[in-house]
């Protein structure tokens, strides 16, 4: 006859077979199991009409050299465009040079501005890919970039939809981050993208360039950041936004713009809230041709 073990009996949580260690078993495992490592960007850029000219090759130029970059990193790339249509080359992730040969393929400026519907097919594409590659994208390493010079001018109903779309990336950790031209907050609040996450510039290619580049390099601050959280144990550090390329326009008042020093990024000491948007942009290098 099999020996009963007696739930009461302090060595029964220690015992083989017993429920609370394989409970134990589990979360260790779990716990120290290889974290995916690779990072996801998504490039999505307004090629509408009033991007022609020297913005448009600002923009095209600071991708290019984000893209080269990245290319001996773990950092894949998802490339779009979007002005009255929106298109992407692929809707898989791509490194390095196959990045800088989708972003020759992006249309020139031409049309009106689909903000809200790019968003939309940028969301999905982010969700399907975390969902079919989990052991190898970190959605806490997956970041959107919508750079745009002007507000949404195709009336499509996709306002609510993006806003849900948004709302579902930040819950699972993604960032998505706004790049646009002057101070209206419109898209900023109807996406729901917070302050920390919305970078304003002013309406030239030299700012444009300097923004696009103050985001390449805060995102790499970021995840170096995640990754040393999650290699060391500590709490996934949540890192406050720090550059302004152009004050708020009550503020700016005559005085000459001037670009805040870089901030000292301390991940081991810092906090996260329950649903951050983890996305720095404190530092800025003019890039022009």
């Amino acid at each position: 006859m099999a020996h009963k073990r007696d739930p009461s009996d302090p060595q029964w949580e220690s015992q083989p077979g017993s429920l609370l260690q394989h409970s134990k078993t589990a979360r260790h495992a779990f716990e120290h199991q290889p974290r995916p490592t690779t990072a996801l960007t998504v490039l999505l850029y307004d090629v509408s009409s009033s991007m022609e000219g020297s913005k448009h090759r600002a923009a095209f130029e600071a991708a290019m050299v984000e893209a080269s970059a990245n290319e001996m990193n773990q950092t894949h790339f998802i490339v779009g465009a979007f002005s009255h249509d929106v298109f992407f080359p692929s809707r898989v992730p791509l490194g390095g040079s196959a990045t800088i040969e989708a972003l020759r393929q992006l249309p020139q400026p031409s049309g009106g501005t689909a903000l809200y519907r790019a968003v939309v097919e940028a969301g999905a594409i982010v969700e399907r890919v975390l969902d079919e590659n989990p052991l190898q994208y970190d959605p806490r390493l997956a970041v959107i970039k919508v750079l745009t010079d002007g507000e949404n001018t195709v009336d499509d109903g996709n306002e609510e939809v993006a806003r849900a779309a948004v709302a579902r990336l930040h819950a699972r950790g993604c960032v998505v981050s706004l790049l646009q031209a002057g101070t209206d907050e419109t898209a900023a609040n109807t996406l729901g993208v917070p302050e920390a996450a919305a970078l304003y510039w002013t309406d030239d290619s030299q700012t444009l360039s300097a923004a696009c580049l103050a985001a390449c390099d805060a995102t790499n601050q970021y995840r170096r950041a995640v990754s040393f959280a999650s290699s060391s144990g500590t709490i996934t550090p949540a890192i406050s936004f720090g550059y302004t390329p152009m004050h708020r326009q009550e503020s700016l008042g005559n005085q000459p713009r001037r670009m805040a020093p870089p901030p000292p990024v301390h991940p081991q000491q810092s906090q996260q809230p329950a649903h951050p948007v983890p996305l720095a942009l404190n530092r800025s290098e003019t890039f022009s041709r």
